[in-house]
C-alpha cells in the first residue's frame, strides 16, 4: 500500500496593488523600512571606538542618535534613530554637551534654537553641529518634552542616549559609561582592582553632585570619538547650555580659530588672566590630533591612581578651566583666547535677531532705556546680518604686542580665585582693551618667545561698538549706550533668577533663521527693583 504525505499548499502572493487599502499598506511598509533603522547593541561595548591604532575603517555604518526635525515632526515625519558614521565632508566645528540627571530647564530650548538659527557654512552645510548626550534615566524623551513631545529641535542638533550604545550602560547610566571608558583609556582591565576602585569613586562623585562630566571635558575628544572624530568634525568644543548663541559661522569661520591655533577659547573681557573658558573651548583635532590626549598632562587625570584620588575628594573643582589650561600651555600647544563672549553682569538687554547676537550696555537699566537699546540693536542687526558675511578675523591683525604670563606666588596675588595656584596664569602688566578693536591673546608658552603675544583686530564700521548717544523720547536729554556683538551670551547668574520664559513652540530655530522671530533676555528692572530675569521669543 502506498500513500502521499500531505503537503502544505504554496502561499498565495499578495498583490498589494489590487486595492487602494493594500497600496496604502505597501506605502507604509516602505516608509517604516526606510526611516526606522533598528540599532542593535554590539557585543563589545567599545566596538564603536574601534581599534585606536586604525581609525580609518569604521566598524559600524551608523551611530546611535536622533537628529532634530526642526518643526517637521508629526504624522508623516519621524526622526531617524541613527546617525551616519561617516560624512561626505567633516563639519568645521562640533559642540559637545550633556545633562547628568533630572529634567531640562526651559532655557535649554532657547539655547538650542539660537544655535540652530546660526548661519550656515558653505552651501547648505552647517558650520557647527551640536551633540547632546543623555543618560538612560532621562533619554531623549527629556528633550522631546521641551519640544511638545516631538523631535522638533534644530536639524544641526543631535540627541544621543548613552543607554542606546550598549546594554550595560542602559543599566548603569553615566557611572558605568564614565568608569568603563576611563579604565579603557588607562589600559586597565574592567574587572581589575584598580578599575573597580575607580568606579566606586566615580559613583561617589555622581551621587554627591560633583559634576564629574564637567571635570572630564578635556577628555571628550576620546570619550565621544565615534560622534566627533575627524571623519565627522574638523574641530570639537565643549559648551555650556545656559547660553544664547550668535553668528558662529560669521565670526569663527576664520583661520585664527580653524587653522592657526591648536586650542581656542571664547572669553568675556577678563583678559588679565588666561584660562580655557567653560562656555566654549575648541580643540583643532584636524590640525593637531594630539589635542585629544592633552588631558593626560593634567595632574588630576594623568594616571588611574590620580583620577581615583580626584574623584574621591570632596568639594568643587574646575579641571576644564584650570588643569586643562596648564596642560595645554605646558604641552607647547598654541592657545588663542578671544573676548567675544558677553556675560550677564554687564548687559541691560541681550537680543538675537537676523542671525546676530547683540548685548546693550547702558548706565541705568529701565524699561525706557531698554527700548532705546532695542531700537539701536535692530539697526545694528540689519547692518551685520548680511548674506555671505566675512568674519572680521579673516583680515590680518593691525597691531601686535608681547604677552608675558606669570603664576601667582600666593592667594593675595592671584588673578583667578577659584583655580589652584599651580593652574593659574596671570597676564603681566595688565590687559589691553580698546572699544574699537578686539585684542586676541595667542599663547605658545609663558611668554619666553615672541610667538606669545596679543594681536589687534580692528572692528569693521558696522561692528564698531563705540558708545553712541541716542535721544530720549519726550526729553531734551540723550542716553549713552554701547552695543557689542558676541558669539555667545552666558546666563551664569541670570538663570538662577529666571522669572518668565516665554518661548512659543512655533517660534523655533526656523523662525529665528527666517527672521520672523527674535530672542530677548533681560533683567526686568522697574523703578529700581528687579522683577527677575525674562527670556522671551517674540516677533521682531
Amino acid at each position: 500500500m502506498s500513500f502521499k504525505l500531505p503537503t502544505l499548499s504554496r502561499p498565495r502572493r499578495i498583490n498589494f496593488r489590487s486595492t487602494r487599502t493594500l497600496r496604502l499598506v505597501l506605502l507604509i511598509l516602505i516608509i517604516v523600512k526606510g526611516l526606522h533603522v533598528v540599532w542593535t547593541w554590539p557585543r563589545n561595548r567599545f566596538s564603536l571606538w574601534g581599534n585606536q591604532a586604525t581609525t580609518t575603517t569604521p566598524l559600524w555604518n551608523t551611530l546611535p542618535g536622533t537628529t532634530g526635525l526642526e518643526g517637521n515632526a508629526g504624522r508623516y515625519w519621524r526622526p531617524r534613530p541613527t546617525l551616519k558614521r561617516t560624512l561626505a565632508k567633516p563639519t568645521p566645528l562640533c559642540l559637545v554637551t550633556m545633562w547628568e540627571s533630572g529634567s531640562l530647564p526651559d532655557y535649554i530650548r532657547t539655547s538650542l534654537d539660537s544655535f540652530g538659527a546660526a548661519r550656515q557654512g558653505e552651501g547648505d552645510d552647517a558650520f557647527a553641529e551640536l551633540y547632546f548626550f543623555f543618560p538612560p534615566s532621562m533619554s531623549i524623551r527629556a528633550l522631546k518634552t521641551l519640544y511638545g513631545g516631538e523631535a522638533n529641535w534644530p536639524a544641526n542638533v543631535h540627541a544621543v542616549d548613552i543607554g542606546d550604545v550598549h546594554e550595560d550602560w542602559k543599566r548603569e547610566g553615566w557611572q558605568g559609561f564614565v568608569g568603563d571608558h576611563l579604565c579603557r583609556l588607562y589600559g586597565v582591565e574592567r574587572m581589575s582592582e584598580e578599575c573597580v576602585n575607580l568606579g566606586k569613586m566615580v559613583d561617589k562623585r555622581f551621587a554627591e553632585g560633583g559634576n564629574p562630566l564637567v571635570q572630564l571635558r578635556p577628555v571628550y575628544g576620546e570619550l565621544f570619538a565615534p560622534w566627533i572624530s575627524t571623519s565627522r568634525c574638523s574641530s570639537w568644543a565643549w559648551a555650556d547650555l545656559d547660553t544664547v548663541w550668535g553668528d558662529l559661522g560669521g565670526l569663527l569661520n576664520a583661520p585664527l580659530y580653524l587653522t592657526q591655533t591648536d586650542v581656542f577659547t571664547i572669553g568675556f573681557g577678563d583678559e588679565n588672566r588666561v584660562y580655557t573658558r567653560g562656555q566654549l573651548t575648541g580643540f583643532n583635532q584636524h590640525k593637531t590630533p594630539g589635542v585629544n590626549t592633552v588631558w593626560r598632562k593634567c595632574s588630576d587625570l594623568a594616571t588611574i591612581a590620580a583620577a581615583t584620588a580626584f574623584f574621591g575628594r570632596d568639594g568643587w573643582a574646575a579641571l576644564d578651566e584650570g588643569c586643562t589650561t596648564r596642560a595645554v600651555i605646558e604641552s607647547g600647544l598654541t592657545l588663542t583666547a578671544v573676548p567675544i563672549q558677553e556675560a550677564d553682569w554687564g548687559a541691560a538687554l541681550v537680543r538675537f535677531e537676523n542671525g546676530i547676537l547683540l548685548a546693550c550696555r547702558i548706565k541705568e537699566n529701565t524699561p525706557e532705556n531698554r527700548n532705546l537699546c532695542r531700537t539701536a540693536m535692530r539697526d545694528r542687526a540689519r547692518a551685520l546680518g548680511t548674506p555671505n558675511r566675512i568674519s572680521p578675523f579673516k583680515v590680518e591683525p593691525t597691531a601686535s604686542t608681547p604677552l608675558v604670563l606669570e603664576q601667582p606666588a600666593g592667594w593675595n596675588t592671584t588673578c583667578s580665585g577659584w583655580l589652584p595656584l599651580e593652574d593659574t596664569y596671570c597676564v603681566r602688566d595688565g590687559t589691553l582693551w580698546d572699544r574699537n578693536a578686539v585684542w586676541a591673546q595667542i599663547i605658545t608658552d609663558r611668554g619666553i618667545s615672541a610667538a606669545t603675544r596679543s594681536v589687534e583686530y580692528k572692528h569693521p564700521p558696522a561692528l564698531d561698538p563705540r558708545t553712541i548717544r541716542v535721544p530720549v523720547p519726550s526729553s531734551t536729554s540723550t542716553a549713552e549706550l554701547e552695543i557689542l556683538e558676541a558669539v555667545v551670551f552666558h546666563m551664569q547668574s541670570w538663570k538662577k533668577r529666571l522669572n518668565v520664559t516665554d518661548h512659543p513652540l512655533e517660534l523655533n530655530a526656523r523662525a529665528l533663521r527666517d527672521n520672523t522671530a527674535a530672542i530677548e533676555v533681560f533683567d526686568d528692572v522697574v523703578d529700581g527693583r528687579s522683577n527677575g530675569v525674562t527670556i522671551r521669543v517674540v516677533e521682531p
